[in-house]
């Protein structure tokens, strides 16, 4: 049972990573005082495209589930990860 809450636990960490990732990018990105300028919001992926007076602004659903892919195989990777140091390296312990 201890092992399912460190691998869940590492799994929503990895969620959290990714998302305040995006949320760093987001506000690097609108945090510039331009009122012409093409921005893109997105890490890994550009999930959406502030237009410029040519170009609408646009949310980009591809990149928008390939983030959210990207942010589970995060989270699968540092849950097992976890999983695997806690079973290495703490096995007296509980965690």
């Amino acid at each position: 049972m201890k092992r399912n809450k460190v691998f869940w636990f590492g799994f929503v960490l990895g969620f959290v990573i990714i998302f305040g990732l995006n949320y760093l990018d987001a506000v690097k990105e609108l945090d510039t005082l331009c009122f012409d300028c093409e921005i893109g919001i997105g890490f890994p992926f550009t999930f959406y495209q502030g237009g410029t007076l040519l170009r609408p602004t646009r949310i980009i659903w591809i990149g928008f589930f390939a983030d959210l892919l990207f942010a589970c195989l995060a989270g699968l990777a540092i849950g097992i990860g976890m999983v695997s140091f806690r079973n290495r390296f703490c096995r007296s312990r509980v965690l």
